[in-house]
C-alpha cells in the first residue's frame, strides 16, 4: 500500500513538472512574441468578413507578416467591425497602406492583406484619440472596384444598344438595301460596257504615245530655236553697246559746243559793252553841239570865261 502511494506521489510530481515546463515554454514564447510584435486597429465597413477569425493570416506583398489578434463589432458604430492585428515589428506599415479582405474561393477562409504602401510615404505611428493602436484605413478590393464601376458600365452598354438600334432601324435597313441594289446595277452596267471601256483604254494609250511624240518634237524645236535666239540676243547686245558709245560721243560734242557758245557770248558781251560806251560818248558830243546851236553867240565869240572845256570838271 505504501509502495502504491509512493508511485502515485512520484507520478503526480512528474506530471506537475511537465505541466509547469509546458506553461513556462508557452509563457516565454508569448512574451517573446509580444516584445517583437506591433499592433494596429482596422475598422471594416464596406467589406464582408465571412471566413475571418482570430489567428487568421495577415499578409503584405503575398508574405505572411502577422495574425488577427481579435475582432468584434465596434460599439461606437455597429456598421463597422473593429479588427486588431498583430504583425512583426519590422513590418513597414506606411501612411498609404490600406487593409483589404482576401478570400480563398475553395476553402472560404479570409485573410487580411496590407496593400498600397509606397516607399516615399512615412510610417504609420500616430495613435488617434481614443484608440490604443494606430488605425489602418480600409481599402477597396478588386471586386469592390469592379462593383463600383458596374453602374457606369451598364449605362454605357445601354447607350451602345440604343445606338445599335438606331443604326439597324427600318429606314437605315432600307437605305442599305438601296445601296446594295445600286451596286448591283453598277456592276451589271460595267459588265455590259466592258468592251467599250477596253476600246477607250486602247485609245487613251494611243493618245499618250502621240503626246509623247509631240513632246519630243517640241523639245527639238525648242533646242533649234534656242540657238537662233542666242544669236539674236548677241546681236542686240552689240547694237546696244554701239548706241551707248554714240550717246557718249554726242554728250562729249555737246559739252564742247556749250563751252564754245559760252566763250562767244562773253566776247559778244564785251564788244557790246564797248559799243555802248562809244554810243554814250557820241551822244554827249551831239548834245553839246546841239546846245551850241541853241546859243549862236557862243559859236561866233567862243565860250565864256567860266565855261568848262571838254573833259574839264568844276573845281
Amino acid at each position: 500500500m505504501e509502495q502504491q502511494t509512493r508511485y502515485a506521489f512520484v507520478g503526480g510530481v512528474v506530471v506537475a513538472l511537465m505541466v509547469g515546463m509546458v506553461a513556462t515554454i508557452l509563457w516565454l514564447s508569448e512574451a517573446g512574441s509580444l516584445r517583437k510584435a506591433s499592433y494596429y486597429a482596422i475598422y471594416f465597413e464596406n467589406q464582408t468578413l465571412d471566413g475571418l477569425r482570430v489567428e487568421s493570416v495577415v499578409t503584405m506583398k503575398g508574405i505572411k507578416v502577422g495574425n488577427v489578434a481579435k475582432l468584434h463589432v465596434a460599439p461606437q458604430n455597429i456598421e463597422q467591425v473593429r479588427v486588431v492585428i498583430r504583425v512583426e515589428e519590422q513590418t513597414p506599415v506606411k501612411e498609404s497602406t490600406r487593409a483589404l479582405i482576401q478570400r480563398n474561393l475553395l476553402t472560404g477562409l479570409a485573410t487580411i492583406d496590407l496593400a498600397g504602401g509606397t516607399q516615399a510615404s512615412p510610417f504609420r505611428t500616430k495613435i488617434p484619440k481614443g484608440e490604443k493602436y494606430p488605425v489602418i484605413p480600409e481599402g477597396k478590393s478588386s471586386l469592390d472596384t469592379i462593383a463600383d464601376s458596374l453602374p457606369a458600365l451598364v449605362d454605357d452598354v445601354g447607350a451602345t444598344v440604343d445606338k445599335i438600334r438606331n443604326i439597324v432601324s427600318d429606314e437605315n435597313v432600307q437605305s442599305f438595301r438601296n445601296i446594295v441594289t445600286n451596286i448591283e446595277m453598277f456592276t451589271d452596267t460595267f459588265s455590259e460596257k466592258r468592251e467599250v471601256l477596253e476600246r477607250t483604254i486602247v485609245k487613251l494609250d494611243r493618245l499618250t504615245d502621240e503626246a509623247l511624240e509631240v513632246s519630243s518634237s517640241i523639245k527639238g524645236f525648242a533646242s533649234r530655236t534656242g540657238n537662233t535666239f542666242d544669236k539674236v540676243a548677241s546681236d542686240l547686245a552689240e547694237t546696244v553697246e554701239e548706241l551707248n558709245l554714240a550717246a557718249t560721243n554726242l554728250s562729249e560734242q555737246f559739252e564742247e559746243v556749250t563751252v564754245a557758245v559760252k566763250s562767244a557770248a562773253r566776247v559778244i558781251v564785251h564788244e557790246v559793252g564797248g559799243i555802248g560806251q562809244s554810243i554814250r560818248t557820241a551822244s554827249q558830243s551831239v548834245a553839246r553841239t546841239a546846245e551850241g546851236y541853241e546859243d549862236p553867240q557862243k559859236i561866233l565869240s567862243g565860250p565864256s570865261e567860266g565855261a568848262l572845256g571838254p573833259g574839264e570838271e568844276p573845281e
